[in-house]
């Protein structure tokens, strides 16, 4: 009999997105893993060869015994096992059990559990549960609020379940990930993958998000055009570079070094043009003109290389900081091996806990660095990660000179021409600006370039067209609850906003003030929590806390 590991475990796709069956990419530290995973397996296989397959006519002592007898076999075999119903008699006492899988009337009692859950789920010939899909109340509404950008990391697979595993992810007004919802799917066909975005659009109503970053899996990609056509698709450079590693380390070997430094360096270029030259410089330099991965890498380079991306906005998705964040959110939830049922658990822990974690981030003290009175307004609006990455940019652009060009335009240089020029238009009937760089339109946080020419006419407050919502304090997710939605004219809930605000507001001008708010919020809100636990329950007045699958 066949058997699979009873704990559920996580590798890497290794498929290679080449095309080739045989190509498969191998990822630093996939040696360790591998070998864990496979010990594991073995040493549950040998124990699962000594185990009586169910028949019928077995006899247990007790009903204890008999759940354990079918919960082993039952993890042996890749599923899980509930108890349902039970049958108690005053003389005999328990004297039927019920033993059902996990997933047995899984629909109607996620649907009784949670009023914050949303799922849906296809089923194959067999009427067995094929592909699944679910989300939470919270990332539905904070998808409203930030679901401009979206990354689907499809990364890890489950070799207990053979299921692939994709992760909804956006970025909040923190700078932090913020989960929308995951799918576990069967395969990673064309169909699947569609499904899979088909759902997550159903679960936030309809609406689409202008970027969409994914892996180069070719039919991911077709399933984004086809499902997608008016969302703008772009690869990320963090799920590029570990393949360049595998594909070329061992090709170029000592000569890897230098192609990765050069590679680097293509990546970054702002001109499309001097792209197109280095490249063509670089294979031929490294005689990869016949390699079908270099060819794959140029053939998307309109996805993933910057001077062609920029233009799209990312609102500062593609960093290294970024995919770190998400990296260790899903390592936290494969860190934990467990059944299916404990997966799902895990997955909503994680998300919580992250949520929490940027309500943390929101107190932040934010320091004055320029005293310029562009910084001093914007750090009145601005979260303080938007505030920190506008504040970089102001520092750096004394550093900068401008010149007016005859039209009214400018032309905008390092003082030693590190990074040559850029031009920012200047249209002063309607206070637009924009620049070569492309940074607003891709970060939406002004440029240096752009903060120049506002310091040199004079301005001490920035347009507040350049202050997006999705940046703004009042985006925060702690003011955003999703019952009070439904309710935003709501009296009480316009009063608690306002008070919150000025608070955040006024407590952001000192450091000590910002101490004082965090340590006595803090003790405060913790006294009402508890007061209001103390409080029933239940004041008779009737709420519906259930959600229905999607259509």
């Amino acid at each position: 009999m066949a058997s699979v590991a009873s704990k559920n475990m996580w590798l890497r796709r290794q498929q290679c997105p080449c095309g080739d069956w045989k190509c498969y990419v191998t990822y630093e530290g996939d040696a360790e893993e591998t070998y864990i995973v496979s010990q594991i397996v073995k040493t549950e296989s040998l124990q699962s060869q000594d185990m009586v397959a169910p028949y019928v006519g077995m006899v247990f002592k007790t009903d204890d015994d008999a759940f354990e007898y079918y919960g082993n076999f039952a993890r042996k075999n890749g599923y899980s096992i509930r108890k349902e119903r039970s049958r108690l008699s005053p003389q005999l006492g328990i004297y039927k059990r019920d033993f059902v899988c996990y997933r047995s009337g899984f629909a109607p009692a996620r649907k009784k559990l949670s009023g914050d859950f949303v799922y849906d789920f296809t089923v194959d010939q067999n009427d067995k549960v094929e592909n699944i899909a679910w989300s939470y109340g919270v990332a539905v509404n904070s998808y409203a609020l930030f679901g401009d950008v979206v990354y689907f990391d499809t990364t890890y697979r489950s070799i207990t379940y053979d299921m692939l595993f994709g992760a909804w992810f956006g970025i909040d007004n923190n700078g932090q990930p913020i989960f929308f919802g995951c799918v576990l799917l069967q395969d990673e066909s064309l169909r699947s993958f569609a499904w899979a975005i088909q759902t997550l659009i159903r679960f936030m109503k309809g609406r689409c998000p202008q970027t969409i970053l994914s892996d180069l899996d070719p039919r991911l990609r077709d399933a984004i055009t086809s499902e997608l056509p008016s969302t703008k698709h772009v690869t990320s450079i963090w799920n590029i570079l570990p393949k360049v590693s595998s594909w070329f380390s061992l090709q170029l070997g000592s000569q890897y070094a230098d192609f990765k430094s050069e590679f680097d360096a293509l990546y970054r270029l702002e001109s499309t043009e001097d792209f197109e030259l280095r490249w063509n410089q670089m294979v031929s330099i490294f005689g990869l003109g016949s390699d079908k991965h270099i060819t794959l890498l140029y053939s998307l380079r309109t996805s993933w290389v910057l001077s062609y991306v920029r233009v799209h906005f990312l609102a500062r998705m593609a960093t290294t900081a970024y995919s770190k964040s998400v990296d260790a959110f899903l390592k936290g939830i494969f860190g934990v091996q467990s059944c299916l049922r404990g997966f799902f658990e895990q997955v909503g822990i994680a998300a919580n806990l992250q949520n929490e974690r940027h309500q943390e981030i929101q107190c932040q003290y934010m320091h004055m660095k320029t005293c310029l009175p562009i910084e001093e307004h914007s750090r009145q609006i601005l979260t303080p990660f938007a505030f920190n990455a506008l504040q970089q940019e102001l520092i750096v652009s004394m550093q900068y000179a401008a010149s007016e060009m005859a039209n009214g335009s400018y032309l905008v240089r390092h003082f030693r021409k590190i990074d040559g020029e850029s031009l920012v238009i200047w249209i002063p009937e309607d206070e637009q600006i924009h620049c070569s760089c492309k940074e607003f339109e891709s970060s939406g946080i002004l440029c240096r370039h752009a903060l120049r020419v506002f310091i040199d006419k004079n301005y001490f407050q920035l347009p507040e067209k350049y202050f997006l919502s999705r940046w703004r304090r009042e985006s925060s997710l702690m003011f955003y609850d999703d019952h009070s939605v439904h309710d935003k004219d709501d009296e009480w809930f316009q009063e608690f906003q306002s008070l919150t605000e000025t608070l955040f507001a006024e407590s952001s001008i000192t450091k000590e003030r910002s101490d004082y708010i965090r340590r006595e919020l803090t003790k405060e809100l913790t006294r009402l929590l508890n007061e209001v636990r103390d409080m029933p329950e239940n004041d008779g007045a009737p709420m519906d806390f259930t959600l229905t699958p999607t259509d």
